[in-house]
C-alpha cells in the first residue's frame, strides 16, 4: 500500500482507486439453468469460476472455429499446455 494511500486509508478520507481492465469489455448471456449449474459444477471441479470457466470456452471454441488471433491462440495453448501437464500428475498419483 503507498504511503499516501494508507495515511488517507489511516484519516478516514474517501479514496479513488482505479482499476485498469485493459482491453476487455463485458459479455451478458443468457444460458439455461442446468448450463449454468453444469458450468459451475465444472468450474469448482477445476477450481475456477464459472465466469472464468466460460471465457475459457468461448476463446477455445473461436480457435477451433479457425480464429486466427495470436493472442487468442497463445491462451488457448497455454491453457491446453497447462491441463495436460495436470492430467499427467493427476495420473502419476
Amino acid at each position: 500500500m503507498s504511503e499516501d494511500l494508507a495515511e488517507a486509508w489511516e484519516q478516514g478520507d474517501p479514496v479513488e482507486i482505479r482499476r485498469s481492465k485493459g482491453d476487455t469489455s463485458v459479455l451478458s448471456i443468457r444460458v439455461q439453468r442446468s448450463v449454468l449449474e453444469q458450468l459451475t459444477a465444472a468450474g469448482k471441479r477445476q477450481d475456477c469460476p464459472p465466469t472464468r470457466l466460460a471465457r475459457q470456452f468461448i476463446e477455445e471454441g473461436l480457435a477451433r472455429a479457425g480464429e486466427d488471433d495470436p493472442v487468442l491462440l497463445a491462451r488457448v495453448t497455454e491453457r491446453l499446455f497447462s491441463a495436460a501437464t495436470a492430467l499427467k500428475r493427476s495420473n502419476a498419483s
